[in-house]
């Protein structure tokens, strides 16, 4: 400050002037930075964010496609108290249609299965597409943030079935 002092009363308000526009083009150039650079740092957060989304929905549909839950019999037994884990699965990608059926008449129990699941801010759709149609949980629509979609071939009561299971993030 002493500097642009002395030199105000040597040489007069040119200097002052100089100092001013020096400081607004620092201004622009570091306002322009941090939006960059805020930019980039929400892109990173995104892709993260779907990596996450990716590899729990991975997790949910090998569960239930290549496991038969736990205990194994869950179907049978009280939801809310007897259940640690659902998995719909006789045999690996071989689903047994009274678990699939118990799992499609959990829809009241909506909130639980997320929480087995993992992904209580999350919410998912399940659909067998076989002979007869099967579908669990929230159909998102296109009311969602961000949504990752899996789909798989599966035996189910005797022939091919395709799955698509769903883990969205309404927005």
């Amino acid at each position: 400050i002493w500097w642009v002092l002395r030199m105000l009363n040597e040489k007069g308000q040119a200097v002052l002037l100089d100092v001013f526009f020096a400081v607004l083009i620092f201004m622009i150039v570091f306002f322009s930075l941090n939006q960059s650079w805020d930019r980039e740092l929400q892109k990173t957060n995104d892709y993260f964010e779907t990596q996450e989304l990716q590899l729990k929905a991975n997790n949910i549909l090998d569960s239930l496609l290549k496991g038969e839950g736990s205990p194994s019999n869950w179907n049978e037994l009280d939801f809310n108290s007897d259940v640690s884990k659902i998995g719909l699965a006789k045999k690996s990608l071989s689903l047994s249609p009274q678990k699939v059926n118990a799992f499609k008449n959990l829809d009241s129990n909506y909130s639980q299965v997320k929480l087995l699941f993992g992904v209580p801010e999350y919410d998912y759709f399940f659909q067998l597409d076989a002979e007869n149609d099967v579908n669990a949980g929230i159909d998102p629509g296109n009311s969602f943030e961000k949504k990752i979609l899996l789909r798989r071939v599966v035996e189910f009561d005797g022939s091919e079935a395709i799955v698509n299971f769903a883990l969205y993030k309404i927005g």
